[in-house]
C-alpha cells in the first residue's frame, strides 16, 4: 500500500475525532457552573489589562497592601 494513499484514508476520520473532541470539552466547560469567590477581581483585573494594554506589576486592588 502506497504511504500517500494511507495517509489520505486515515486524514478523514481522524478531523472528525479531533473536531469530536473539540465540541465535547467545549460542552464540558460551558455546563461547568462558576464557583470562585473571586470572579469579582478576575473580571476587573481583565478590564483593566484592556484599558491600560499591559498586565499589573503590584496589587491594586486591596488597600492594605502598600
Amino acid at each position: 500500500m502506497n504511504e500517500n494513499n494511507l495517509l489520505l484514508r486515515i486524514k478523514k476520520p481522524l478531523e472528525i475525532i479531533l473536531i469530536a473532541v473539540f465540541f465535547l470539552m467545549l460542552a464540558s466547560f460551558l455546563i461547568r457552573d462558576i464557583y470562585s469567590k473571586d470572579i469579582g477581581f478576575h473580571i476587573k483585573a481583565g478590564e483593566w489589562i484592556v484599558e491600560n494594554h499591559k498586565v499589573p506589576d503590584k496589587d491594586m486592588f486591596s488597600y492594605t497592601v502598600p
